[in-house]
């Protein structure tokens, strides 16, 4: 009985996820993020891109960003 609601669930998360974008007018795609956005250690100024979220939808109450720079030695946290 409940294999009918996630598969619902499933869909409708799949759904959602696809139409939804992020972008920025501070770089572009595939782009190197500019120096003033990093942390001031490593010579920036720590400032927040613009970001723009389109395709959200009207039920969201909030949403989330996660980056991992890879570079970053695993030991550094």
């Amino acid at each position: 009985m409940r294999m009918p609601f996630l598969g619902f669930t499933f869909a409708i998360a799949a759904q959602a996820a696809s139409a939804m974008s992020l972008s920025s007018a501070d770089f572009a795609d595939n782009a190197t993020i500019p120096q003033v956005h990093y942390y001031p250690r490593c010579g920036g100024e720590n400032l927040s891109p613009q970001l723009s979220w389109k395709g959200v939808p009207g039920s969201a109450k909030s949403l989330m960003l996660t980056m991992i720079d890879l570079d970053v030695p695993p030991n550094l946290w």
